[in-house]
């Protein structure tokens, strides 16, 4: 996020006005690891195959991650 996000477990509410949220909750799951990250995708097949940055399927066809919401609810991830 251009060093502007905040890593942490998505939730419903808003941790920085919900002071019931702990550490714990928030940081569940949340390690920043980019290489084991660039291992993964790797490891399933996900490949930068032509050069551009931009990682391809084993088909050769776009990786692409959707980002799917509305002003009102939360983000779903397809």
């Amino acid at each position: 996020m251009l060093g502007e996000g905040t890593i942490a477990q998505g939730t419903r509410f808003d941790p920085a006005t919900e002071d019931w949220i702990s550490d714990e909750i928030l940081e569940y799951k949340t390690e920043y690891d980019p290489d084991r990250s660039r291992e993964l995708l790797d490891e399933m097949g996900l490949i930068d195959t032509d050069g551009d940055g931009y990682r391809e399927r084993p088909d050769g066809s776009q990786f692409l991650i959707q980002n799917i919401y509305t002003e009102n609810s939360m983000a779903q991830f397809d």
